[in-house]
């Protein structure tokens, strides 16, 4: 029960993260090249940097909760010691 309460709260924590409006959000590259730009492709490239930005971030929060989600693989020698047991409990 206290692991889902840290979960919802860190989700939570992110989501909040995610939507702060952040000034600067493009990198400066893009930030120069759309200075000279009508508004309207300045706005295109803030929403393309998002639709962009979100399906990247969710690939990777994707992996990295498999990688804490995955137990870790035995070494040769607890191997070795799990088949000990079975042959002396048959």
């Amino acid at each position: 029960m206290l692991n889902n309460l840290k979960r919802l709260g860190m989700a939570t924590a992110l989501a909040a993260l995610l939507l702060i409006p952040i000034p600067s959000f493009a990198c400066s590259a893009c930030r120069d090249m759309s200075a000279g730009s009508a508004p309207q492709a300045r706005a295109g490239l803030r929403k393309g940097i998002l639709v962009l930005g979100i399906p990247a971030a969710g690939i990777f929060a994707g992996i990295l909760i498999l990688a804490f989600e995955t137990e870790p693989r035995p070494d040769e020698s607890e191997k070795e010691q799990v088949s000990e047991r079975q042959q002396h409990n048959t």
